[in-house]
């Protein structure tokens, strides 16, 4: 089964202050919710993309968790 962008829901998301990094809850075909943890990289031709953040420093880490747990706080209420 090939991956289908158009089944791919965020349900939420927020952006970690102070870096490029985004977090998204997303949920694929209905399926089970997943943290996606993500850097906003503008390419030299203006395009923006998002691929998965990889290593973080530990100041970096540590606002992730940060932001995490109000994501999902925000979706338990």
């Amino acid at each position: 089964m090939a991956y289908e962008p158009d089944k791919d829901e965020v349900l939420l998301e927020r952006a970690v202050p102070g870096t490029d990094i985004i977090i998204q809850i997303r949920a694929y075909n209905g399926g089970e919710a997943k943290v996606a943890i993500s850097r906003v990289v503008e390419r030299r031709d203006g395009t923006i993309i998002t691929p998965a953040a990889g290593r973080l420093s530990l100041a970096e880490a540590g606002k992730v968790v940060v932001e995490i747990t109000e994501l999902l706080r925000k979706r338990a209420s």
